[in-house]
């Protein structure tokens, strides 16, 4: 026979309906519970149902979590050890760059986030070819004031593919012009835009000219107009033997993506020589400039270094008639080929073609561009 005491029954009944009933509070884990009408007596019991339900749900998400972690280390881990111990970026990159820190190294990475590309008219040179240097030739032979012959402005077709000469915008010129890259590997098609003006005047003593140039004018998937550009001056001076020399400095201003490029200092001596002086028609003029630089105009291994030191480069330009060129352009690190046409030989636009880093010299430079340039004296 089973002995039941009455009293220790009814205790056992009652604290069953009142822990079913939900009056009892746990905390976070369910370990503790105390009756709200006796809030100073608690007890250990058992986590019930909910509780283990909710804490079984978090232990598993951490799992989860820690697992996707290993996975991106794996992943990160992977990429870096493809990498070189140091990748450097063209200066014409003009790209941001994304700097890693790996655990086992004590080195960054430098990795770019945008392909090279070329495509910038740094100065008159690549807009409007050598009209301006024609005009400080035309002021020099009939010693007269540029005012006069602003109505006569003689056009020319350029004498480089990529680097800049020893002409320059005087006082009263000024010129606007656009171009377009195409690249043959990898990367979008993009645009600049160029606009500049002289002042002073480099015949009688010097002259400056003032460059504003749009880096990003649209391209690809995203629409980034006027989100970098420089802003860059050239002080330039025309001699009495035809000869012009000039000292530049590309971006003393810039924005956007361009203020993660190397400085361009530069100077360059420019002179035209007459390969047929007696012909009337053509005198075939053979314009050659060489110069030195730094930023655009490194060589291959101070870019990979990332050091910005001076290099040479150098242009030449055949006029082989009066309005068409054939040029070619060192710029330090790569060897470009163009032309330069001038279509109406009384309207001062100036059209210009370039292949550029044809022996593919640097990663993803090789490509075509084209761009127009219009001049005009006011």
């Amino acid at each position: 026979m089973i002995n039941l005491n009455y009293k220790t029954l009814s205790r056992k009944l009652i604290s069953l309906i009142i822990i079913s009933s939900g009056i009892f509070t746990f905390d976070y884990y369910g370990n503790n519970y105390s009756a709200y009408g006796n809030p100073g007596q608690e007890k250990t019991i058992f986590c019930h149902y909910e509780c283990k339900e909710e804490k079984r749900n978090n232990l598993t998400e951490l799992k989860l979590l820690q697992k996707r972690e290993n996975q991106y280390n794996g992943i990160i881990r992977n990429n870096l050890s493809s990498l070189p111990s140091k990748t450097k970026v063209n200066r014409e990159l003009k790209s941001p760059l994304v700097l890693i820190k790996p655990k086992d190294k004590n080195k960054e990475i430098e990795i770019p986030t945008q392909k090279n590309k070329l495509i910038s008219q740094i100065d008159s040179s690549g807009v409007v070819g050598d009209t301006l240097g024609e005009a400080n030739r035309l002021q020099k032979e009939l010693l007269i004031d540029p005012i006069i012959i602003k109505r006569n402005l003689r056009v020319a077709p350029g004498s480089s593919s990529g680097t800049p000469t020893a002409y320059g915008a005087n006082w009263r010129q000024a010129y606007i012009g656009g171009g377009v890259f195409f690249p043959f590997e990898d990367g979008g098609t993009d645009g600049s835009l160029s606009l500049g003006f002289g002042l002073g005047d480099a015949v009688k003593s010097v002259g400056v000219e003032v460059n504003f140039n749009v880096t990003s004018v649209g391209g690809g998937n995203n629409f980034d107009f006027a989100d970098s550009g420089t802003v860059g001056f050239k002080l330039h001076k025309y001699f009495n033997d035809g000869t012009a020399v000039a000292v530049g400095w590309v971006d003393p201003i810039s924005w956007g993506d361009s203020t993660n490029a190397k400085d361009t200092f530069y100077g360059v001596v420019t002179k035209s020589f007459e390969l047929e002086p007696d012909n009337a028609k053509n005198n075939l003029p053979l314009t050659v400039s060489l110069g030195v630089g730094s930023g655009n105009f490194r060589s291959v291994g101070a870019i990979n270094s990332g050091e910005n030191s001076i290099n040479i480069f150098g242009s030449l330009g055949l006029r082989v008639t009066p309005q068409f060129a054939l040029t070619s352009s060192w710029t330090g690190n790569r060897l470009n080929l163009g032309g330069s046409l001038v279509p109406l030989k009384n309207t001062p636009v100036v059209f210009s073609t370039v292949l550029t880093d044809i022996t593919d010299n640097v990663e993803n430079a090789s490509g075509f561009s084209f761009s127009a340039g219009y001049a005009f004296q006011f």
